[in-house]
């Protein structure tokens, strides 16, 4: 099931740089999956504990802690130069929403980040 979501995040965020690319020249490329940042399968758990670790220190609120989460996987799976593209952190707001618009889905979701 993740790797379908993944998929279809990866479809729609090419989707969107394509069109953006031909609103203006971004020189942005969209990875094929064996190329993206994440295909030498390193584990960004303890990454991303160790910046939810920091964020709840900090005290942010819920909504901050799922996006920047959100926004450390979805960095993690498309890498830092498509990361800094306005439709990536168009995608990223709304993968957040989404995950967040249930409440007992943002509450299992708050419960897995702590």
């Amino acid at each position: 099931m993740l790797d379908q979501i993944t998929h279809l995040l990866h479809q729609e965020f090419a989707r969107k740089l394509r069109r953006a690319d031909n609103q203006q020249e971004t020189g942005a490329t969209v990875s094929s999956p064996a190329s993206r940042p994440n295909s030498g399968h390193i584990d960004p758990r303890p990454a991303l504990r160790a910046r939810v670790a920091q964020l709840i220190a900090e005290g942010v609120d819920d909504a901050v802690l799922i996006r920047a989460a959100t926004e450390f996987l979805l960095r993690n799976e498309f890498g830092n130069e498509l990361a800094n593209t306005a439709p990536f952190h168009e995608m990223a707001d709304h993968v957040a929403q989404t995950l967040a618009t249930p409440p007992e889905f943002k509450t299992s979701l708050l419960a897995a980040l702590e």
